[in-house]
């Protein structure tokens, strides 16, 4: 008769070498996306020292012909590489670089998945619903701040606690987006759309590809409606009489200004109780910390500023 073998501790080596193998791949994933990120943002560092080849448009399919090498080396030197399905700007900073990007709900993936793929059916087209990318870094990161301090739960609930009409403006901005989305689809991508059942997420699907339309997703791509909106170029009808309005991206507005007058305010106050000493190397500002989640190295003082993390190099959008 066989010997019983004991049974195996949850806590033992060979049941947690799974999960060790697990992470050891993840780890490793991360490793390569940083310096992947690292190596972009080296080549992209200096604005003067970046080239838009012809190769690099041709990348870029759906890419409207009116976008200059100059804009495109401005979207090169903010996220250190050119997005494949890249359409165009859709509203700019008060510096006149580009804050939000239009892209093409269709995806051209480089990942090993999405290539795999590709050599089966010809093609490494994806799904990509958000259609509006915040491509500014400062601010991002700024956004990326009220999302560490619970903002998305807190705008959540002041959203459903508003009067109907606010709700109802709020659903016809995903509404907006849906449609300025599903315009922007070729006949021929709307017909791989049907084939590979993707039409509902491209069609039919709010901001960042939301399906219920009185909950808050992703902050980042809220604001980057409400600046697109603000700066006009989404308006596809002439005749539109009605204002679109996404009212969780005005209330981020509102919140970056809150933050931004009380890192003015934090400054003003150090620079007159401790004004900044050569000798020591202080200079009026409190300390910086990391943002846990955010992409890069960037860092958010007390006040809730962008920063520039120890060993950064200075670029021009910091």
């Amino acid at each position: 008769m066989a010997k019983r073998q004991p049974p195996t501790s949850a806590f033992s080596d060979d049941a947690q070498e799974p999960s060790r193998r697990a992470s050891r791949r993840v780890g490793a994933r991360r490793k390569r996306h940083a310096k992947k990120r690292a190596r972009d943002e080296a080549e992209a560092s200096d604005l003067e020292d970046i080239e838009i080849t012809p190769d690099d448009r041709a990348r870029m399919p759906h890419l409207l012909p009116d976008v200059s090498d100059e804009t495109l080396k401005l979207v090169r030197e903010e996220l250190g590489y050119l997005p494949t399905h890249l359409r165009g700007i859709a509203a700019w900073d008060e510096r006149g670089r580009p804050a939000v990007l239009q892209l093409y709900p269709l995806g051209i993936s480089q990942s090993y998945k999405r290539r795999k793929r590709q050599r089966h059916t010809g093609d490494s087209a994806e799904p990509f619903p958000t259609m509006l990318w915040l491509a500014s870094k400062a601010i991002g990161v700024e956004v990326a701040r009220l999302e560490y301090q619970g903002a998305v739960a807190r705008l959540e609930k002041e959203l459903q606690a508003s009067e109907e009409q606010i709700k109802a403006e709020q659903r016809a901005a995903h509404q907006h987006y849906a449609r300025v989305r599903w315009e922007m689809v070729s006949d021929k991508d709307r017909a791989l759309c049907e084939a590979r059942g993707w039409t509902e997420r491209i069609r039919d699907t709010g901001v960042a590809g939301m399906k219920d339309f009185d909950n808050v997703k992703c902050l980042h791509a809220h604001y980057a409606h409400f600046l697109a909106l603000e700066d006009g170029s989404l308006f596809s009808d002439a005749g539109e009489e009605v204002r679109v309005r996404n009212h969780v991206g005005a209330w981020v507005d509102l919140a970056l200004k809150d933050q931004r007058r009380a890192h003015d305010e934090a400054s003003r106050r150090a620079r007159d109780e401790d004004p900044a000493d050569p000798k020591s190397g202080n200079d009026g500002h409190e300390k910086a910390e990391q943002v846990p989640g955010a992409k890069g190295a960037k860092t958010i003082d007390a006040a809730g500023m962008p920063g520039r993390a120890p060993g950064d190099a200075p670029t021009g959008s910091s």
